[in-house]
């Protein structure tokens, strides 16, 4: 194998075990869906520019969608802690307000009793909680 095969192998390793975590997360990262973030225990994640209670509105109705039941709801400090099940799935979103006007949501799913997290079905469920808040949404009755 060439030296400059070996160093372009080794240079993604190097970068994130010398302290520019940055770098290397960066290159780890490539290809990732835009405005979705898989951090390094691949939790998902979105920014929304909705308040909290449309952002909600938006899960319950992306879980419906799916076909994943709602188990429990609870108030955090921080927002909204909702967990779900999806088979042999464990699913858990939390909604944190950021602002009045923004919303973060971030998701995990992971097999019960497993190690691993399943990135795919999170980023799922965030699409298709994206989906529902892209709808336009119908004028509110006077009357």
């Amino acid at each position: 194998m060439s030296k400059i095969v070996r160093a372009a192998m080794l240079l993604p390793l190097f970068l994130a075990v010398s302290g520019c975590a940055s770098i290397g997360v960066t290159l780890a990262g490539l290809g990732a869906g835009v405005g979705t973030n898989h951090y390094l225990n691949n939790i998902t994640s979105r920014t929304f520019t909705e308040p909290l209670a449309t952002v909600q509105t938006a899960v319950f109705g992306a879980l419906e969608r799916m076909a994943i039941p709602i188990e429990t709801r609870e108030q955090t400090p921080s927002g909204i802690l909702i967990t779900a099940k999806a088979g042999v799935r464990e699913v858990e979103i939390e909604l944190e307000s950021v602002t009045v006007s923004a919303t973060r949501m971030s998701s995990f799913a992971r097999k019960e009793g497993a190690f691993l997290l399943d990135a795919a079905t999170s980023a799922e469920i965030i699409a298709q909680t994206e989906k529902l808040l892209a709808q336009p949404r119908r004028p509110a009755r006077r009357g």
